[in-house]
């Protein structure tokens, strides 16, 4: 379901939020707040010997592009992770007020780059854009701050798609992972190819190793999945439709900023015009064919805009 306006509490106006949780709770680089009970909490700054510092050195200013929650932020130990501007690894943990985001400096090489993180049973993954999959180790030191312990690298059996590494999220206790393109020409924008698969643990026959194989797969059973720059999220959805969401599809919004001269897309249905008419609208799209097997794919595009889209999930989701 699509709420076209919200009342933003004052503490939210003018920021730009780049993850959510459930229950309405949205996250900045500098705070996390409920866009439904106005509930908020702000995250420290203090500088650190391995912080970013964000007043002292401003070329140095941490900028996010994605967050993604531990767990609810009102449980204690709740790790935020975030992809950066630069494509690599921040993290801080709410309520601890000595920690401030860190930026452990993983290097992935000179072609390589972070490209979206999830936590899965607890345990943060991160995937690259050359594949390779890594799940981060987190302790605590002496101050209770959390700090980064190990990076264990998965083995992953050669797989033969090709599609580029988009999205990762958890799904009934499982990593999965959503590969595609997003064909576009100038002035029309094409329908895009996506490949769902999850990932499948495995032992060696010839070292007893652990080995990891990303499986594909042809239906998400009675989940949907939410896709957007600033998120990925698995939502269960018991019954064929509820509130207009759908079992067994992908919805996802682009962040692709149609010019007023470009062609709509096929099908879409204005479903939100801005008031002072200034040309920031959203157009629905729902394409009718399955994607992979029987998975089905709905599309959310916006006309104008700088700041990426993102999902809100209240809290009977």
């Amino acid at each position: 379901m699509v709420v076209p306006r919200l009342s933003l509490p004052s503490e939210a106006s003018c920021r730009c939020f780049v993850g959510s949780h459930d229950g309405g709770w949205v996250a900045s680089s500098e705070m996390i707040i409920n866009l439904f009970s106005g509930a908020a909490v702000t995250l420290s700054h203090q500088p650190q010997e391995d912080a970013v510092r964000m007043q002292q050195r401003p070329r140095d200013e941490l900028v996010l592009r994605k967050i993604v929650f531990s767990k609810q932020p009102t449980v204690s130990g709740c790790i935020l992770a975030a992809i950066t501007n630069t494509d690599v690894l921040a993290f801080c943990m709410v309520g601890c007020p000595q920690a401030g985001w860190k930026k452990p400096g993983i290097m992935f090489g000179p072609s390589d780059s972070l490209m979206d993180i999830a936590f899965c049973n607890d345990e943060l993954y991160g995937i690259t854009r050359s594949k390779k999959l890594n799940r981060y180790e987190f302790g605590v030191n002496q101050h209770g701050a959390p700090v980064l312990n190990n990076i264990h690298k998965l083995r992953i059996q050669y797989d033969s798609w090709g599609c580029q590494v988009r999205y990762i999220t958890e799904l009934r206790g499982k990593l999965v992972m959503v590969a595609g393109s997003y064909p576009r020409s100038r002035g029309s924008i094409y329908r895009p190819y996506f490949t769902v698969l999850e990932l499948v643990e495995g032992v060696d026959a010839y070292s007893s190793n652990r080995k990891y194989e990303w499986k594909m797969m042809n239906s998400l059973g009675d989940h949907a999945l939410f896709l957007a720059p600033t998120c990925s999220k698995a939502v269960p959805v018991p019954v064929a439709e509820r509130n207009s969401v759908q079992r067994n599809r992908i919805y996802i919004s682009y962040h692709c900023c149609l010019r007023r001269n470009d062609e709509i897309p096929n099908g879409a249905n204005v479903i939100f015009t801005s008031l002072h008419d200034d040309g920031y609208r959203l157009f629905y799209e729902q394409d009718g064919s399955a994607i992979m097997g029987g998975i089905m794919l709905t599309g959310y595009y916006t006309m104008g805009g700088v700041r990426p889209p993102m999902w809100l999930f209240p809290g009977d989701m």
